[in-house]
Order: structure tokens, then C-alpha cells, then sequence
């Protein structure tokens, strides 16, 4: 069923204060309700079918009371939006008004259709200047452009320009001069804040931002096609930035409180592995022959991809810029144009400063093993799923590609698989400890390291496993 929804119709009495008598505006929608009746659509009125901020209630259902049974005979739902919000305190209740279509009229919604989720709503609900059911600063303008339109006989200027617009948009000049001169906070600013409020979004959805807590809403000028700035609108963006970590899962999904995030104890930036997305082994970057180097050249405007930014000598290496090793103090200058530079290492290259750091930072040590608490709070929570669950295992990889606003790709998938397939066939692959995960995550961890056995001795293994 196809889905309709129309706003601001701003009914009023059939006078000098309505402009829905004009421009054969009632013959065009009449036509439009047509058009959804033969077309068994469901109809949703978002606010402001009449404007009672400028008129009377009971004169203006009496002037289009046909339209109100049209729309009752239509099934259609009734949002009460600003202008309209006297029915708001009567949503059921006893009080009121007997028409079926009155007693249709409801407050903001959220309905699943086709798998997303949408919110029916007029929007005022988000804006501070007339969210409130009390007469307040929108009335009052709107009662003023009422007796200014009485004086003109019409709703509109002799330019075609609508009366109500002009004062309201006299007036918000005013006001945003005042507020200016006074340091307030401006319109635009106070409806965006109305939004943060109304609609609050878990922080989960923004923890990798700069700043988690800034406003998460903001606007930016639009251009029109001549490249000169839109005075009438603005783009309200909200931009994400979720987090997928497993301690951000768990705050997310249980309200715990992490002690510590990945970026509070990570390994120095000096020490991360240089690795291709596509093929993440050593071999496909680098060799035992090349002291597992990664070496390239800057091309064009091309970023060099360094370990430490501004230091000539590897930390790696345990070398200082004095040191009398005229070849390595060389090799991290910074290059040129068209010159080899290191670009960093291949994992073999750096792991003994990562066994270092897990093995002796005590923070390091207690978040690792908040890793496996929190694994195990997350089996239980999601009821021990049972392991090897493909179709869970994809709908999560969809969700989290989705989650950061990009769509499925199948062609390109299947091009960066066989490219990956290349290079591992070119280049070989690096082994790997394999660990049937699921099997240890119930397990009991000794204290004494990793798997109950001394942890330098059980990362030694591993590293002859490995290499």
C-alpha cells in the first residue's frame, strides 16, 4: 500500500485570513485526494490541517466540514502539528470531538515499513519557539499577521507574497539582530539544540568522533546551481561516527562502563604494522631478506605513509637521531618527491615491541582481560549463540558495512576477493596460530598467562609457530 503524506494545510474560516481559497488550491488537493483513492493508498496528514493559532475553532471545521469527511471517508490519519495542537490535551480522552476523523488524530509515531524505520511527525515538537501548548511568541505573530491580513482583505501582498512570511520574517530579522547584540544564542542555533534534545541518539553512534559530546547536528549553507548562497534554506546534516569495539558493544548493549578503550592503552603509533587491507600477511608486503622493511616512493600529491612523523630514526630499532649509523639515520629521513622512503614494517618487524607492551603494562594486562569478561557477558546476553551461524556472521558483516554508510557492493566484492586471491597465490601467505575461539570462551584463564602457562614462555611458542 502505497503510503501519502501531506502537512500545513492551515485551514481557516474561508475569509480574508485563509489562503487555502486561493489559486484554486482546494480543487488541486481534491484532485490529489482523488489520486490516493484510486490508488488505495494510506493517507497521513503531518500537522496543521487547520490554523487555529489565527482563527476559531469551531468556524473554520464548519467551513470545511465536506473536506473533513472526505478525509474521514479516506481512513486518514490526523498528526496534530502546531497550529493545530488544541486537539493535543483531547487525544483520548472523552472530550473529544465526536467526528471520526477528530477521533483518529493522534500524537507523533514510529511504524517499521519494508524493514526501516520512519517517524511521522510535524516537527515543531524539536523547535523551542513553538513546541509549547501555551500561547507563546509564534501566536502572538500569528494572531498580528491575522489582523494584518483583515486590513488588507487577502493573506497576500499585491507582489503574490504571503503576508503572515513577510511580518514573521521581519520579525525573526529583528530578533536575530537583538540576540546578536545581546550574545544569545541565534534562531538557527536554538532550533538545532531543540533537535539534540528531542531526538537524543546513543553515543555509541558517535564514540570514534573528535569530540563524542559535541552537538551532533549541524548546518551548512546550500548553493544554488550558480554557486551563490540559498537565503531561504539551510542543510541540517547529522553525521555518524559509530565505534565497533568490543567494549563499546558492551557499553552499548549492557551499560557497562569500560575502565579503559583500545586508544588508552594501544602500542605507540611507532610500532603499527605496515599491511595491505586487502591481504593483511607479512609476505605480501615485505621478507625476511628486506629485515621485513616496507619501502616506496611518494607519487604526486601522494601522502608517504611514516611510523613517527617528524623523527629521523626508528624507534623499532632502539636508535636515537645521534646515532653514528650514518645508513639508518638516512633511510628515515624524510624524502623527497620520487624517492624511496621506509614506509614502515611488516609485522615480524615489530611484534617483539607488541609482546613487550601486552606482557608488562599492567593497564595493557587489565583491559585485555576485561576483553574476556566482557566476551562472556556478551555470550550470555545474546543467549549463547551456537557457533558457525553463517547467516548471523553475514547479517552482522551487512549491518556493520551498512552502520557506516556504505552500501553492498557485490561486484566489487568479488573483485577485491580475486585480487586478494592473486597476491596470495604470487606471494604466499604467512602462518598463522590458530585458536578454535568459541571453544576457550567459557574456559578458565590462569592468572599466570596466556592459557595457564607462563606468558613469556607461551608467546615464545607462538612466535616459532608463527615464523
Amino acid at each position: 500500500m502505497p503510503i501519502f503524506c501531506i502537512s500545513d494545510l492551515h485551514l481557516c474560516e474561508r475569509g480574508p485570513r485563509d489562503t487555502f481559497v486561493f489559486d484554486r488550491r482546494e480543487e488541486r488537493f481534491n484532485n490529489f485526494l482523488s489520486m490516493v483513492e484510486a490508488a488505495g493508498g494510506r493517507l497521513l496528514i503531518l500537522g496543521d490541517l487547520f490554523d487555529w493559532w489565527k482563527v476559531n475553532m469551531g468556524a473554520s471545521i464548519n467551513a470545511y466540514m465536506p473536506l473533513v469527511d472526505r478525509l474521514d471517508a479516506l481512513g486518514a490519519t490526523w498528526i496534530v502539528g502546531n497550529h493545530d495542537n488544541a486537539l493535543e490535551p483531547l487525544i483520548g480522552s472523552k472530550l473529544m470531538l465526536d467526528h471520526p476523523l477528530f477521533q483518529r488524530s493522534c500524537r507523533p509515531f514510529e511504524e517499521e515499513i519494508g524493514g526501516r524505520r520512519f517517524a511521522f511527525l510535524h516537527g515543531h515538537e524539536a523547535d523551542p519557539y513553538c513546541c509549547d501548548l501555551n500561547p507563546g511568541t509564534g501566536e502572538i505573530t500569528a494572531v498580528i499577521a491575522g489582523m494584518l491580513e483583515d486590513r488588507n482583505r487577502s493573506p497576500f501582498t499585491r507582489s503574490g507574497h504571503a503576508i503572515e512570511d513577510e511580518f514573521v520574517g521581519t520579525l525573526e530579522n529583528a530578533l536575530t539582530l537583538w540576540r546578536t547584540l545581546t550574545f544569545q544564542h541565534g534562531r538557527q542555533a536554538e532550533m538545532v539544540a531543540g533537535v539534540e534534545k528531542y531526538r537524543q541518539l546513543d553515543n555509541i553512534y558517535f564514540a570514534r568522533s573528535a569530540d563524542p559530546n559535541a552537538p551532533k547536528w549541524q548546518v551548512f549553507d546550500r548553493r544554488d546551481r550558480y554557486g551563490d548562497i540559498d537565503t531561504d534554506f539551510k542543510d541540517v546534516v547529522l553525521r555518524f561516527n559509530p565505534a565497533g569495539g568490543l567494549k563499546f558493544l558492551a557499553e552499548h548493549a549492557m551499560g557497562f562502563k569500560p575502565k579503559y578503550h583500545f586508544k588508552d592503552v594501544e602500542p605507540p603509533a611507532a610500532w603499527r604494522p605496515y599491511e595491505l587491507g586487502y591481504a593483511p600477511t607479512a609476505l605480501a608486503v615485505s621478507s625476511p631478506e628486506r629485515n621485513w622493511e616496507v619501502w616506496g616512493c611518494k607519487k604526486g600529491k601522494q601522502k608517504i605513509r611514516v611510523a613517527v612523523e617528524e623523527q629521523l630514526t626508528d624507534p623499532a630499532l632502539n636508535l636515537d637521531d645521534e646515532h653514528d649509523d650514518d645508513d639508518v639515520v638516512a633511510k628515515r629521513a624524510k624524502p623527497k618527491a620520487g624517492e624511496d622512503a621506509l614506509l614502515g614494517y611488516a609485522w615480524p618487524g615489530v611484534i617483539d615491541k607488541h609482546i613487550e607492551h601486552w606482557v608488562t603494562r599492567p593497564d595493557a594486562r587489565e583491559y585485555a582481560n576485561d576483553d574476556i569478561v566482557y566476551t562472556r557477558a556478551l555470550d550470555k546476553h545474546f543467549e549463547y549463540p551456537a557457533p558457525g551461524d553463517n547467516d548471523s556472521t553475514l547479517a552482522c558483516m551487512v549491518s556493520v558495512v551498512r552502520w557506516h554508510g556504505f552500501s553492498i557492493n557485490i561486484p566489487g566484492m568479488k573483485q577485491l576477493l580475486a585480487k586478494a586471491e592473486a597476491t596470495v597465490d604470487r606471494d604466499g601467505t604467512c602462518n598463522t596460530l590458530t585458536i578454535p575461539f568459541r571453544a576457550h570462551v567459557d574456559c578458565p584463564v590462569d592468572t599466570t598467562g596466556l592459557w595457564g602457562q607462563d606468558p613469556f614462555e607461551a608467546i615464545e611458542r607462538q612466535r616459532e609457530n608463527l615464523f
